[in-house]
């Protein structure tokens, strides 16, 4: 679930940068005049590079930072609690907020 935000994006801006490099490809031949073939595969290896890079770069954000459940302590009232997933490191995290494991 952590990766599906940013996996998705990629999944619908690849194709999109596949087809820009397609209409790049077929008017940088209209410059010479000649006729130009783009097969698919070639477009398929843009696509999966780009979601591949953006893959890699998650893997290691969450080796790097991994999430573990934090419990959150929005009033003085110590019966009253959140739980949420996070980095403990995060500067997102409020201050009072303490890791459960």
């Amino acid at each position: 679930r952590i990766l599906l935000p940013t996996l998705c994006f990629f999944f619908i801006y690849a194709p999109l940068l596949s087809k820009t490099f397609r209409i790049y490809l077929i008017f940088d031949a209209l410059k010479n005049l000649k006729s130009v073939s783009i097969p698919l595969s070639d477009l398929i290896v843009v696509i999966v590079v780009v979601i591949g890079i953006q893959l890699v770069i998650d893997i290691i954000w969450l080796s790097l930072y991994p999430y573990v459940p934090l419990q959150f302590e929005p009033t003085n009232d110590p019966t009253v609690y959140y739980m949420s997933c996070g980095n403990p490191d995060s500067l997102l995290n409020s201050k009072n907020s303490s890791s459960i494991d």
